[in-house]
């Protein structure tokens, strides 16, 4: 003992010389045998807690029956021990750990034992703690077995926890540079409108004073606007509810009209309502309504005089009214309530006849000042179950931003408030005890679809090039890759001209494959000339059918004023493909055909040897000859006969990518000089 401790340092056997202690020399046939040579080792050190349950009785021991630790505690054990050094072969010769290890609520087989006594109880835990080591125990080697397997873990982290990690982070990474959406479907539901109050005045010798309570708030409505910037549906929320509109209170006291919501889209979102949804309490009170206005059309809508009497469901008539406190019995036996009842049914008409004429007019005030101004889109929905209705379903195109004045279009009205009992006074009855409720908001379901406007769309097959000539003639980040359908949402990209006609923004690197970088390119000279170029997902034949994801795609190229078509030269019949891109666009929609003005031939850069170039010079012969064919068949059809141009390129290496973006300036800046002649045509 005396000389070990005078050494500091030990040395192993086999790297021992002739000049070290013999007490500094660590034997390799020692019970406790410790390496001393290097070893790599990942640590990995992780944090838990864990509630534990103090309270005693039952409910302390359904909570542990509940614990899904339990179950898998010998292996949570083992895994602990495992970290401080690789005990895993002690485990096994000692035997340790050989019986699975309970809470004291359950037995051998697992089971729970529900009447566990607390003594007992007390005896188990006492038998599960640890005890202490007795001297001379003998240890074998934590580091090699007799068998020659290395056994060390320094890591007790489940491996489900590390599975899931994984998983989000590749979802992460797909997702990070897409979350583009461009449909959507949203459920809206206007606000409650809040109830009248049922009150009188009271002051200092004024022992009955009149009717004090005011009426309801009206409840939120839902608008929605178009605004500029956003270019996706993502971050739009799936429900928007109105906020309730406050009750009436004494002392004449009015609840004011709760705050309305917007619905923010970008510009080109198309607005559709696909039904109207029922709610149970407001179909209740439609159904008493209903049957007021036949009982005063019975009365003959006699505003001094009461509505005829009928057995109408307590239960129902609780939807629409709320009494003073033990007045309810009283109320509906007095004639006073049957004459309150004509003049809600009175006002309940005029209602009726107000939204009919609103919604008469609706496509001339869709953008009123206020909700009292414009229909609704739920009033002009049908329900849901309502297949008697033919009606073509509510729709509009947000194509223009919204007006900064206006609050948008009205989609959902929030409910009106009740009326306070002040509004029943009349000669016959001065103390009204009775006031209405707020009505329902409308419920409505919508759906969202975005076609994003951009000044020229470029449309083709999977993998003719069409992300990597945006890349090459824009500062966009689209990705590029070998693949078919590697575009699956559309891309943007503005491309920049100088002064001098040439692209600035853009380096003269060639484009790689992947995700596009966020390098700044310096600019020398000032902007004079920039437009929006658009990448459509690729298209097959019969996306006009809906093939695959066709009209998902094809939506996109009704907002483009412009299409450029783009063609893949490695192909064998490449004047085929541009055939059935011009089909397809006019089986989706006539009018689309007539916007192409530009056919883009890419991949040229393919083509070496003289056998090759001579093929390529062959296909764009051919490839021009379609695009005369083309042109023939539109002016026979009275559309647009003038021959679309063809431009030869390799946007890969960036060959031929200024004249691209030069004739892609041109192009549109006649179509917008020919689109403000007839536009000033027309108003001469």
């Amino acid at each position: 003992m005396e000389g070990a401790t005078q050494t500091r340092h030990f040395v192993d056997e086999s790297q021992a010389t002739n000049e070290t202690p013999q007490d500094a020399i660590i034997a390799h046939d020692s019970p406790f045998y410790l390496s001393t040579s290097p070893v790599s080792i990942e640590v990995k050190m992780e944090r838990r807690t864990s509630s534990v349950t103090t309270r005693p009785g039952a409910r302390a021991e359904g909570r542990l029956r509940g614990n899904p630790q339990s179950i898998s505690l010998h292996t949570k054990v083992r895994a602990a021990l495992k970290q401080f050094g690789g005990f895993s072969n002690v485990i096994e010769d000692q035997g340790l750990l050989s019986k699975p290890l309970d809470y004291p609520n359950q037995d051998g087989d697992g089971t729970d034992s529900r009447f566990v006594g607390r003594d007992r109880a007390k005896r188990e835990l006492a038998k599960m703690q640890p005890r202490k080591t007795r001297r001379g125990q003998h240890w074998l080697t934590n580091r090699v077995d007799p068998r020659g397997r290395r056994h060390f873990s320094t890591s007790a982290i489940v491996p489900d926890v590390e599975q899931v990690k994984a998983k989000r982070k590749a979802e992460w990474q797909r997702n990070r540079h897409s979350n583009f959406v461009d449909q959507l479907y949203l459920r809206l539901t206007g606000g409650k409108g809040g109830d009248g109050c049922v009150s009188f005045h009271r002051e200092k010798f004024v022992q009955f004073g009149p009717p004090s309570g005011g009426n309801g708030g009206s409840g939120g409505s839902i608008y929605i606007r178009a605004v500029e910037g956003p270019t996706t549906l993502a971050r739009i929320s799936r429900r928007f509810r109105g906020a309730d509109g406050p009750h009436g209170q004494g002392s004449y006291l009015h609840g004011k009209k709760a705050e309305d919501k917007y619905v923010e889209v970008p510009v080109g979102t198309v607005v559709t309502a696909t039904r109207r949804l029922r709610i149970p309490e407001e179909e209740e009170a439609e159904e008493y309504y209903q049957d007021l206005l036949k009982r005063a059309a019975k009365a003959k809508w006699d505003p001094t005089g009461i509505v005829a009497k009928e057995d109408v469901l307590q239960s129902i008539r609780d939807r629409v009214w709320r009494h003073y406190p033990r007045a309810e019995e009283t109320n509906y036996r007095r004639n006073e309530f049957r004459a309150a009842e004509m003049r809600l049914a009175i006002d309940r008409r005029r209602r009726r006849r107000y939204l009919a004429q609103s919604q008469a007019g609706q496509h001339a005030s869709l953008t009123a000042a206020s909700s009292s101004d414009q229909a609704s889109a739920a009033s002009c929905t049908p329900y849901e179950d309502d297949s008697s209705s033919e009606a073509e379903l509510w729709s509009i195109d947000l194509d223009e931003p919204t007006p900064a004045d206006s609050p948008g279009i009205l989609l959902a009205s929030g409910g009106r408030g009740g009326l306070g009992n002040p509004t029943f006074l009349s000669t016959n009855n001065r103390s009204p005890k009775f006031a209405t409720r707020g009505e329902w908001g409308e419920s409505l379901e919508i759906s969202l679809e975005l076609k994003r406007p951009s000044d020229i769309g470029l449309v083709g097959l999977p993998n003719a090039g069409k992300s990597t000539i945006l890349r090459s003639i824009s500062a966009s980040k689209a990705q590029v890759g070998h693949w078919r359908f590697t575009t699956l949402s559309p891309n943007l990209g503005v491309v920049r001209l100088g002064s001098e006609g040439n692209v600035i923004g853009v380096d003269s690197a060639e484009v790689q494959e992947g995700y596009g970088s966020d390098s700044v390119v310096g600019e020398e000279e000032g902007e004079e000339f920039r437009l929006v170029l658009s990448d459509i997902p690729g298209l097959i034949d019969g996306a006009s059918d809906n093939r695959g994801l066709g009209h998902t795609f094809l939506r996109h190229i009704e907002r483009c004023a412009l299409l450029a078509y783009v063609l893949d030269l490695t192909e064998q019949e490449p004047w085929k493909d541009l055939q059935v891109l011009h089909n397809e666009l006019a089986s989706y929609r006539e009018d689309l055909p007539a916007k192409a003005r530009l056919v883009i031939v890419n991949k040229a850069d393919q083509f070496v040897s003289p056998e090759e170039i001579e093929e390529a010079k062959r296909k764009l012969e051919r490839i021009k000859r379609q695009v005369v064919e083309i042109a023939e068949d539109q002016e026979a059809i009275g559309g647009r006969g003038e021959a679309m141009k063809v431009l030869t390129l390799s946007a890969k290496k960036k060959q031929g990518t200024q004249g691209l973006a030069k004739t892609l300036v041109e192009l549109l800046r006649a179509q917008r000089a020919a689109e403000s002649e007839s536009l000033g045509d027309k108003f001469e």
